[in-house]
């Protein structure tokens, strides 16, 4: 699925958190961002460090399990926990 057709709600808007830290994390408090929905490969790598890093950042942090892929099966056994642990919602199973 290319980027531009993802659905999106009413009123969402497009933030890299994982390449960013404070400086888009500020920027995204400014423009009313209050929880962020992270989706995406690598879910043992890039998905948790990204869910983690939000959740660090003071985002309600939502993952959809359905739109993200572990690299392993052992990557997704092992980072779903983690991220619960830490406060993210983990959607779907």
């Amino acid at each position: 699925m290319k980027r531009s057709s993802l659905p999106r709600a009413k009123g969402s808007i497009r933030i890299n958190i994982r390449s960013s830290t404070p400086l888009r994390c500020r920027r995204a408090r400014r423009r009313g961002v209050k929880r962020v929905w992270i989706y995406g490969l690598a879910q043992g790598v890039c998905v948790r460090a990204t869910a983690l890093d939000a959740v660090e950042a003071g985002f309600e942090t939502h993952v959809r399990l359905s739109a993200t892929r572990p690299v392993t099966p052992a990557d997704g056994e092992e980072a779903v926990p983690e991220m619960v642990g830490a406060g993210v919602i983990v959607e779907g199973d």
